[in-house]
């Protein structure tokens, strides 16, 4: 018998990517206690001491909502999919968070800037549109610019451009710790980033 009193029950996994969104979850601090007073947190490896042997004693469907970050790289990321989609209701693929967290926590500041997560359910709870608005997302312009005084200052009228300058001018541009598939909703390994070098002309 299902008691109806019982709370939702949520799985959370960090499978591959850069993880940044999942480790802001975290930055809710104390207002983690409150998320634990809506949700039975079942599995959360990144942040407690969670076995796959705790979900693989789980009844099929028992946990509610399995939030399922990263995509599939190695054969752990694919047995783990496999079992929490198993194991759950619904598993929603991508970087997300239950709507109700951030109804009351719609933007946080992070290591990278503020990021905004914006969900619309229907009256299930089922997702119907996400938009993440990331830290790499408002640092667009402070990054271009350190990226073109990094430049003015390394790139000499005349000289060549070496490697070594170009990833020297780079560094303004890592030191943002930037994001940018989660910035551009574009997935890893789609996306070039060229470099164009100009002149006053």
């Amino acid at each position: 018998m299902t008691d109806s009193n019982a709370k939702p029950k949520l799985a959370l996994y960090w499978a591959a990517s850069c993880g940044g969104c999942e480790i802001t979850v975290t930055e809710l601090g104390l207002r983690l206690v409150e998320v634990g007073e809506l949700v039975d947190i079942v599995f959360w490896p990144c942040v407690m001491d969670f076995k796959y042997s705790d979900v693989s004693g789980l009844d099929d469907g028992e946990i509610d909502v399995c939030l399922f970050n990263g995509t599939i790289r190695t054969s752990e990321n694919e047995h783990l999919a496999k079992l929490l989609r198993q194991k759950s209701k619904v598993l929603v693929a991508g970087e997300s968070i239950l709507e109700r967290v951030y109804d009351t926590a719609p933007s946080l500041d992070d290591s990278r800037g503020t990021l905004t997560h914006h969900y619309v359910t229907d009256e299930r709870g089922i997702l119907e549109k996400v938009n993440l608005i990331v830290g790499t997302t408002n640092n667009y312009a402070a990054i271009g610019m350190s990226i073109k005084k990094a430049a003015q200052g390394l790139i000499q009228p005349g000289k060549p451009v070496s490697d070594g300058t170009l990833n020297t001018i780079e560094m303004a541009f890592r030191a943002y710790d930037p994001c940018m598939a989660c910035a551009t909703h574009t997935l890893p390994g789609q996306m070039g980033l060229p470099v164009r070098v100009y002149n006053h002309e």
